[in-house]
């Protein structure tokens, strides 16, 4: 006999729950409180009210909180609890793992959600089999997950100090047109970067002024180089405003074309 509660993360979907579990020889059972959907990048796990983990994801990927119950014959049952994910991970498409942990009786597990922020480096991380890695002459090292190639680059642009990005093409690896994008992008950006946030900040002014717009921005900028020729997305997360989550900008041929307010 075996028992399992599942909570997972796709993308920047999650589910907020909280879990009591109580454990005996004959049985496992478990209560979830009301579900609440929001969007953010952590989990913070407590056991018995104290802190377990902070498990996160950058970018697109998935988190797991598991608690399993498991019960065979001639053998003590067991009852567990499992923290992991899958997502990029110092450079490579890995599966990770921050915790695990055996439950007893009476044993209470929270799983709180923390908005965008630090979260603690994985204890455990293997290769994921649906990766492949390449040395690209002009993106670097990246790697290959159904549909695109996934890197990142430490860089100085305006606030940000880390691109995250997305190359879509299939597994020969990047176009030559991404290529050229990617160069004139790095090169141009500290041109193109204050006609991109005051676009931003017209779009939606919840901050005083454009500057003000700068200062809250995460130092993380997440890019989508895309198959169509000089058509660039950029993903951008605000911190300090309730009402806001960040911004999609889309630009073609370093031209800001549509900018979407994430709520």
């Amino acid at each position: 006999m075996w028992f399992s509660v599942l909570g997972s993360v796709f993308a920047n979907v999650t589910l907020v729950y909280s879990v009591v579990v109580n454990c005996c020889k004959a049985f496992g059972q478990a209560v979830l409180a009301p579900l609440v959907w929001r969007f953010l990048v952590r989990f913070e796990i407590l056991l018995n009210g104290e802190v377990v983990c902070v498990s996160g994801v950058f970018g697109h990927g998935v988190l797991s909180n598991i608690v399993t119950y498991v019960e065979r014959q001639e053998e003590h049952p067991e009852c567990t609890l499992s923290v992991g994910g899958l997502g990029t991970y110092e450079g490579e498409h890995r599966h990770v793992g921050w915790a695990e942990r055996e439950l007893h009786e009476g044993d209470e597990v929270t799983i709180r959600v923390l908005p965008a922020g630090e979260f603690e480096q994985p204890k455990e991380m293997k290769a994921s089999a649906f990766s492949s890695q390449l040395e690209d002459p002009v993106f670097g090292n990246i790697h290959y997950h159904m549909g695109y190639w996934l890197g990142e680059v430490y860089l100085a642009w305006g606030p940000f100090d880390l691109l995250r990005f997305r190359v879509f093409a299939d597994e020969a690896g990047p176009s030559n047109e991404q290529r050229i994008l990617f160069q004139d992008t790095m090169k141009g950006f500290h041109v193109m970067w204050p006609n991109i946030v005051e676009k931003m900040w017209y779009c939606h002014p919840v901050f005083s002024s454009v500057d003000e717009l700068s200062k809250q921005l995460h130092s993380q900028c997440h890019a989508e180089f895309l198959q169509h020729p000089g058509h660039l997305r950029l993903l951008l997360s605000v911190s300090g405003e309730d009402t806001l989550r960040g911004y999609a900008v889309e630009l073609q041929d370093g031209e800001v074309t549509h900018v979407e307010v994430r709520t």
